[in-house]
């Protein structure tokens, strides 16, 4: 729920502030169904958003997130779509203050997909990307976006093509 949620995010929040790193482990003993998600990798990109970290590292076996495990399925692909909007919400968040004076809108925490409003088109060119963003928690407090960023990441997701726009929104 949203509640449990926000006071999720206070609790890491408090604990942070005290200079505490919070240890979360999704395998706790003391886990219970509502509290389950299915692996640490989910739940560290929910604590991740949820206490508007700038980065999060995986440590892993392999060298980038694919469609399958590249070493049993000849097949798997190397999803970029995931490289490149997290590229493109680290620009966006260093370029206009960091994320104490910055948010993006939250379609850019989200899976890339066909969907997702803030991807405007990918191609051989790369991603565009075009999204809101504010003071942080902006839309929790129903307050207008303060900028727009539009955006084309390579197609590799791992630089930028071009700042198209960053100001206040069209």
């Amino acid at each position: 729920s949203r509640r449990r949620y926000q006071n999720a995010c206070s609790t890491l929040e408090q604990l942070l502030s005290w200079g505490v790193v919070p240890v979360v482990n999704e395998n706790d003993t003391l886990a219970t169904d509502e509290l389950r998600f299915g692996d640490n990798d989910t739940l560290s990109a929910l604590v991740a958003v949820a206490v508007g970290a700038d980065e999060l590292i995986l440590l892993t076996d392999v060298d980038r997130l694919y469609s399958g495990d590249p070493r049993s399925d000849a097949s798997a692909k190397p999803i970029e779509e995931v490289r490149a909007i997290n590229f493109a919400r680290s620009y966006a968040v260093k370029l206009n203050g960091g994320l104490q004076a910055y948010r993006p809108a939250p379609c850019m925490f989200a899976t890339v997909t066909n969907d997702n409003p803030c991807l405007v088109s990918r191609g051989p060119d790369g991603f565009v990307f075009r999204f809101l963003g504010g003071p942080p928690a902006w839309e929790e407090r129903q307050q207008p976006a303060t900028l727009e960023t539009e955006i084309v990441i390579s197609p590799d997701g791992r630089s930028l093509q071009k700042l198209v726009f960053n100001g206040a929104p069209r």
